[in-house]
Formats: structure tokens, sequence, C-alpha cells
């Protein structure tokens, strides 16, 4: 056996090669971005090693200091003059591209198909390390660890998060929507050596990683409960429409002091009314300080939501995100590099410290990916409000035909989304968000973007992007499964 064998077969041999995402599955992407980018655009015993030893002390000093801006070369769209300059971005989809179910024969377009299951399968558990500085909210259960990975997993795909499972460290990690990253480790309880072996007893522990505290606690609260009480049912509630939130109630109330008042109709208000919010979110968006950049997002897609300010409002600043050239501008270079990683490597982001989390796979770094997802956020609320407005025939509804969706904005926006479906079993949290921002693109313009998809990709490849989406939504995220369903049942495909 040659030296080149044998170190091959050590590598193979190797512990900790053969971890499943369950959640997710990291798709070996480097033939099809090469593609895209070339054809396309407690306490326990005192032992404790070295390597438990560095892993604790990482958890113990977790960094979470501001990142700098990506290294990656990027042209810039202009802000000062009207030009575009040259923006390398994600190429649209070759109309001849081969379809998603028989791209593993094809070179250069590899897919990583999805798990067979949904369930977290963990071997064997880790003993608490001595030196360990246990969350003060961990609970034990006496059960046994199947029955108990498998809770987990059905509450994470009921309540849409998206989580990546390591078998062998006995963890899972997730993401919700609203960016909070979380963790669920499981350990094996020392001090319980009189229990059988059929029905442990397991130290569940869930640590919070990044994000809002309150929905932490919600959140952990309520996978408590479901662990505490595995009969428990599905405890989350329907995303309420707008017609239901207090906003509303004050809207109705304004509408009724005014035909007190003897006038019939609430006052037209102009953009200075909610000049304030908007013109801080631009001028925000437009910082040299990615944490301003990011506050400045987050402001905007909160402010064309419906469900928090009122119709008239969060309809001129849907109007101007769906339509203003400026501030697309500002959100363009969030749809642009979204590729997954290549190199099969972490995020080149200072703020990841954790080796093992894959939640967001970007090349350009965790901060990019979630601006991305903030960016969609924004286009998917925006559009939400449109069709809300034009649906309740409301006097101010969006005018249509003001959407250009062959300007350079939405087209970078059109490929991004279709890109985020081709990687739904790596994106699932994306893909929802895209799916839901096409459904009612179409909802608005149906041929204008018919014209634009055909420009991308064809029908039938579109219709396996979404057939996957949904395969993958049915077993590890509800809402995934809920946007593709509606979005079929509209184009009159067959779920």
């Amino acid at each position: 056996m040659t030296r080149c064998e044998l170190d091959q077969d050590k590598h193979e041999q190797q512990p900790g090669h053969d971890e499943r995402c369950s959640g997710f599955i990291k798709p070996s992407s480097t033939g099809f971005v090469a593609s895209l980018s070339n054809n396309l655009h407690g306490w326990s015993t005192p032992r404790m090693d070295i390597k438990a030893e560095s892993s604790m002390l990482q958890s113990m000093f977790r960094s979470v200091s501001m990142t700098q801006p990506p290294t990656t070369s990027t042209t810039r769209f202009s802000m000062k003059d009207d030009t575009m300059k040259t923006y390398p971005a994600i190429a649209p989809l070759h109309k001849k591209s081969p379809p998603y179910h028989k791209a593993q024969s094809s070179p250069g377009f590899i897919h990583s198909p999805p798990p067979s299951t949904p369930a977290w399968k963990v071997r064997a558990l880790q003993s608490l390390p001595m030196y360990y500085p246990l969350e003060s909210n961990a609970i034990t259960i006496q059960r046994s660890l199947c029955s108990l990975t498998e809770q987990i997993s059905a509450f994470l795909k009921e309540h849409s998060v998206c989580s990546v499972y390591h078998d062998d460290a006995g963890r899972v990690d997730c993401m919700t929507s609203g960016l909070l990253r979380f963790s669920v480790q499981l350990w094996k309880d020392n001090r319980a050596s009189s229990v059988a072996e059929s029905s442990p007893s397991i130290i569940i522990e869930i640590q919070r990683r990044q994000g809002c505290c309150i929905e932490m606690q919600r959140m952990r609260q309520e996978l408590i409960e479901r662990l505490m009480n595995p009969k428990t049912g599905l405890s989350t509630l329907p995303v309420p429409s707008p017609r239901s939130t207090p906003v509303h109630v004050l809207q109705q109330l304004v509408e009724q002091s005014a035909s007190v008042n003897g006038t019939t109709a609430v006052p037209a208000l102009t953009m200075t009314d909610c000049d304030s919010a908007y013109q801080i979110s631009c001028r925000l968006l437009k910082s040299d300080r990615l944490d301003e950049r990011r506050l400045g997002l987050e402001s905007l897609h909160l402010i064309a939501n419906a469900r928090n300010v009122m119709m008239h409002q969060a309809h001129l600043v849907s109007s101007k995100i769906l339509t203003d050239p400026y501030l697309q501008s500002l959100l363009l270079d969030y749809f642009a590099g979204i590729e997954v990683n290549s190199d099969g490597e972490n995020d080149n982001d200072s703020m990841e410290l954790d080796d093992h989390d894959g939640t967001l796979d970007y090349q350009r770094g965790r901060y990019f990916g979630d601006m991305h997802i903030l960016a969609l956020k924004t286009i998917s609320n925006a559009l939400d409000t449109a069709v809300y407005c034009n649906k309740d025939k409301r006097e101010d509804n969006f005018d249509v035909g003001s959407l250009n969706l062959a300007s350079p904005f939405w087209n970078h926006a059109l490929q991004a989304m279709l890109y985020d479906m081709h990687y739904s079993h790596v994106r699932p949290l994306e893909a929802c968000l895209s799916v839901r921002s096409l459904r009612r693109l179409h909802s608005l313009t149906r041929h204008a973007l018919n014209e634009r998809l055909t420009m991308f990709a064809d029908s039938v490849q579109l219709d396996h992007f979404l057939s996957d989406a949904r395969s993958f939504g049915q077993m590890h995220h509800s809402q995934l499964e809920h946007e593709t369903v509606q979005f079929m049942n509209q184009l009159g495909l067959v779920c």
C-alpha cells in the first residue's frame, strides 16, 4: 500500500466525519457554484480530556464582537449617479440546465438529497464535564433517549426552526425566523447510576447563543412544557391577518372619530407622516457601520408590515420598497453573492467561533446571511401589504404598473430567490421567504413575473424546485411546506 493510500485510509477512519445534519444537509455545492459563475452569473466524574476542556472554555468565553465588512471584492451600486456599474451576483439559472431530480448525474450540478427521517438520532450521550457552567434552567428527564430526541425534532419542525443535528456531540443548533440562535444540548446524568439503562436520566440544557431574550424565554418554556407533557399538541398560533391586530383596532377608532366629526373618510396621509422612521432607516442603511446597517434594515422591514403600523403608513413604505430605485440600491447588495460555501469550511465571519454551528452557510459570512434574510423579510412584508391593499379595494391601492421587474434590483432579487429555493435543504427559512415573495408577485403581476422567470429557469425546473422544497418542509419545516403548497395550488400544480 502506498503512502497516499495509507493517508487516505487514515483520514476515512477519523472520528467525527459521520456527522449527519438532519435539519440541514450541506450540499456538495462546488460544482453547482462553479457552473453558475462560469456559465450563468451538574457534575460528573472528575475526568476531562484536553478536547473537552477546550470546548468548555470556548463556550465560556464566547465573543460577540462586531464584525468587519466582508473582504470579498464587490463593485458597489452607485449611489450618486443613475448609472449601474458591473455588479457580480447570482446569474440567471440556465434554461437548459437539467431538472432538479436528475441533477446528480450531471457534472457541475451536484445535489445532496434530504435525509430520510426528520428524527434526531443520538447514539450515546457524553457525560457532563466536571467543570462546566451548566445553565440554571437546565432540566433532568428520565426517559428513553430515542423518545426524547424524536420529541425535540417534532417540536422544531412544528415551530419551523432551522436546525443542524450533531449526533456525536448530542447537540442541535437552532435558528428561528426571528434570527434567534440557540442550542439544545443533552448530557448523561452520572448521578443517577441506579437508573435502568432503558430509561436513563438525561440533562437537557437549552442555551441562547444570539438574539432576543424574550423570544428565547418563550421558546425555552414551550419546549420544556412539550418535553414534560409529551401529549401536548402544537402550541403555536397562526400568523394573524392585519384585520385581527391591535393596529387595525386603532385604525377603526380613527375612522369612527372621523365619522363623528362629520367627515366621510380619514384624511389621506402623505409620506411626511411616516417620514421620520423611513428616513432614519435609509440613513442607517447608508452607514459604514455594520450594526447601523442591520438596525436600519430591521426597522425598515417592521414599518412595512401592516401588523406593526397603520395600513396607510405601511402602504407608503411598501410602495417605496417595491418601486423606489434609490431605496432598492441600498438593498441590492444583500441579494448578490449569496452562494453557499463551496470549500466546505465555516463562515469567514469573526463572530462565528463555534466550528460546528452551520445554521447559516454563506461564503460572505454570517453577518451577510442575516442581512440577506432581513432583506427577504422586507420584500415579503412589502408585497404582503401591497396584495392586502389591492384585495381590500382600498382607495390607496398599490399601483401594479409601477412595479418594474426588469430593473437591476428585481433581476438580482428574483435570481436570489430561485437560488434559495434550489438550496431549500440548506436554507429553509430563506426558501420559505422566497416562495412567499414569488407567490405575492404572482398575485400582483402574473404575466410580468412569468416573463422574467422564463429568462432564469424553465417552468419544469421551477416545478421541481417547489416540489423538493415541499418535501423537505414536510419533514423539517412546516412553514416552508405551507408556503410551497399554497404557491403550487396557485400555479395549478399537483401537490
